[in-house]
């Protein structure tokens, strides 16, 4: 009797400490959701310009941070729409409440971080 209460107890041991050694989840993905991508004439007062207008949503996962690959020239707005996130652009840090917007002219490196909640970002990039 003791013996298997010894061998149970040993094979629950090993079962537990694989559980523990198993990696967790694999790189954390920006997900986007593209709206419109495409180009729009703005007429200045020295003729049509055109621009480009991406419209789309940031999908991102708990525990990521990812800098994102921006244009070098233009303005990117950013809206929090779920969750928590931190946005990082130079030496401001913006911690948005949900529906706060966040403007950055380009280029410039911006970070988007989560804690342990998942969180929807909105996005709108214009470029020459």
């Amino acid at each position: 009797m003791m013996h298997k209460i010894l061998v149970s107890a040993a094979i629950l041991g090993l079962a537990i400490g694989a559980i523990a050694q198993v990696d967790g989840p694999g790189p954390v993905e920006l997900r986007e959701s593209p709206f419109f991508d495409g180009e729009i004439i703005v007429d200045t007062r020295d003729g049509p310009r055109a621009l480009k207008v991406e419209l789309k949503q940031f999908q991102i996962d708990g525990h990521a941070r990812l800098e994102l690959e921006l244009p070098s020239s233009g303005m990117i707005m950013f809206q929090h729409r779920a969750g928590e996130v931190k946005l990082s652009s130079g030496r401001t840090i913006f911690e948005p409440l949900e529906g706060e917007w966040m403007t950055i002219d380009l280029p410039e490196q911006v970070t988007l971080s989560t804690e342990d909640d998942a969180a929807l970002v909105d996005v709108i990039m214009v470029t020459d």
